[in-house]
């Protein structure tokens, strides 16, 4: 997966289903309050899941692979 890397970028591992994400440091990454936050909220299953002003989108990645929730969509307008 390396060779997919672009000059900056890091793989980081979001210790979920082996899920893993690229980032570039230089712009923004997201932080630990995402993560926490993902803790938080309660999907049920097949429920559907929108998470408005998603930023790097890390949220709706993060609650499809802990929860049952059938669809997750992540919307940003920049």
């Amino acid at each position: 997966m390396n060779d997919l890397l672009r000059s900056g970028e890091k793989i980081d591992d979001l210790m979920r289903n082996g899920y893993r994400i690229i980032q570039d440091p230089s712009r923004f990454c997201f932080g630990i309050d995402a993560v926490l936050l993902s803790g938080f909220a309660k999907v049920l299953p097949k429920e559907t899941v929108l998470d408005l002003g998603t930023g790097t989108g890390i949220l709706p990645i993060l609650l499809e692979a802990k929860t049952e929730g059938a669809h997750f969509t992540g919307l940003e307008s920049q």
